[in-house]
């Protein structure tokens, strides 16, 4: 910490110790009308459901048969797995057979894309190609997956009152009746200093 002080003097910067430090407190007293939030309920059929600027045209273009004749489908379908785990989307099936369906399908997007990136010139555009194809899965997939949660959740959304230990709140967890907002302003900005004063 004190290598990055000093960091900071060496850059002119303003320190800590150049500025004024104001604790605003975080006043939970939500009056005699209740706060009202829509929540996924607790349980569903006794299932817990907690859980820790350019200005040119732009050249609207397709991939199409020809280009995904070049993709490596098993890689993608690798990439994509990966993809769906590391979100823990374990109720989500990928097969090869829907991705090589879904990528023939150009209904549901736009490729925005120089047009010489789509020409059949050089082995080595292959490599974009696939980048292409696995954003476009990897976004296709996350709004499908989204979709259908909330498709799903929407039924059992309740509204609840909002409690003063809710953790929405800022530190509930660490210390709920010493809480603050931590303002600091620069020694020179006096100005503002008086007005939180």
């Amino acid at each position: 910490m004190a290598q990055f002080r000093d960091f900071l003097e060496e850059e002119g910067l303003p320190t800590i110790n150049d500025r004024i430090e104001f604790l605003l407190p975080v006043i939970k007293n939500l009056g005699t009308q209740k706060l009202r939030m829509i929540w996924l309920k607790k349980t569903i059929n006794g299932v817990s459901t907690e859980f820790g600027d350019a200005d040119a045209t732009l050249n609207e273009t397709h991939l199409i048969a020809r280009h995904l004749a070049f993709l490596d489908l098993d890689r993608l379908t690798f990439k994509l797995e990966r993809f769906k785990a590391e979100r823990g989307w374990y109720n989500l099936n990928l097969t090869r057979q829907g991705i090589e369906e879904l990528l023939a399908d150009q209904s549901w997007r736009r490729l925005q894309i120089p047009a010489e990136e789509l020409v059949f010139n050089s082995f080595e555009k292959k490599r974009l190609w696939d980048e292409i194809a696995l954003s476009l899965l990897k976004k296709y997939t996350e709004r499908y997956y989204t979709f259908r949660k909330q498709q799903w959740e929407l039924p059992h959304l309740e509204y609840r009152n909002l409690e003063g230990d809710d953790p929405n709140f800022l530190c509930v967890k660490e210390s709920p009746n010493d809480c603050y907002y931590c303002i600091l302003i620069d020694k020179s900005q006096e100005e503002i200093g008086e007005r939180f004063r």
